[in-house]
């Protein structure tokens, strides 16, 4: 993601959130907002992060995770960052976990998945491709329920949070 593109997303109005591999948050297309400067994130053993994985805040993040530090992730590669982002978490396998540039935030988990989209989730992979459930760091199906009802509840405060003290506060 170059300032430019970021740029141009926020003069049009929007606030981002990119999570996973950018996905269409508040009107955004994944396809064009990928071809306009991701970089992925080299991935040379085939690491997945699917299920609940702990992230590190960084300093700047320490008041944004306070209160969670667990998320659901569902994805195969990572993102790398341009120098003018501030990197707020980091993980083990995909090192950006979360990030901000100005007035947007990226974030590689899921926070917005609750039980029941994990669910269709889970349903439809199984579905279309369940191999993909069984790729190097990809957490048993059972498990990754077991820590959903563990982790729904505060998972979903942490969300609140965030919507209400940083992507929707004002500037």
């Amino acid at each position: 993601i170059t300032p430019d593109i970021v740029k141009k997303y926020i003069s049009n109005g929007f606030e981002i959130i990119v999570e996973n591999s950018f996905g269409s948050h508040l009107g955004i297309d994944d396809n064009e907002f990928i071809k306009e400067g991701c970089k992925v994130e080299k991935n040379p053993n085939e690491l997945s992060e699917i299920g609940f994985y702990k992230i590190e805040p960084t300093e700047k993040g320490i008041k944004m995770f306070q209160s969670q530090d667990i998320f659901y992730q569902f994805h195969t590669e990572g993102v790398e960052l341009p120098s003018d982002c501030e990197l707020r978490a980091k993980g083990d396998i995909f090192t950006n976990q979360a990030f901000r540039y100005k007035n947007c935030y990226g974030l590689q988990f899921h926070p917005e998945v609750n039980i029941y989209l994990h669910l269709k989730w889970l349903f439809l992979v199984l579905i279309k491709k369940p191999h993909i459930l069984f790729k190097n760091g990809a957490q048993n199906i059972f498990y990754q329920l077991w820590l959903r009802i563990k982790y729904n509840h505060s998972i979903s405060r942490w969300l609140d949070n965030f919507l209400d003290n940083y992507l929707l506060k004002e500037q």
